[in-house]
């Protein structure tokens, strides 16, 4: 059986590239992966997740379906001169 890999990677701005989660499984049916993360990033910084996928068998392409990459905005904190 092929064992296929999967890493996802968080880049917050023109920072360093992070692993964030790695995988692997010889199984040749779809599998589901869930994994929550925290990453805090300045205000309006931008995030990049990546996806990276590979196979030791080249019969057997390692496939992704429906990657969702879920975020949250928190406000800034409002300062009321007094």
């Amino acid at each position: 059986m092929p064992t296929c890999y999967l890493k996802v990677t968080v880049q917050l701005g023109d920072g360093t590239e992070e692993t964030v989660y790695e995988t692997s499984t010889t199984n040749t049916d779809w599998t589901d992966v869930e994994q929550a993360v925290t990453k805090i990033g300045a205000y309006n910084q931008k995030v990049t997740v990546r996806f990276y996928l590979k196979t030791d068998d080249s019969n057997y392409p390692a496939q992704m379906c429906n990657p969702i990459v879920r975020g949250r905005r928190y406000g800034r904190r409002l300062q009321i001169p007094t």
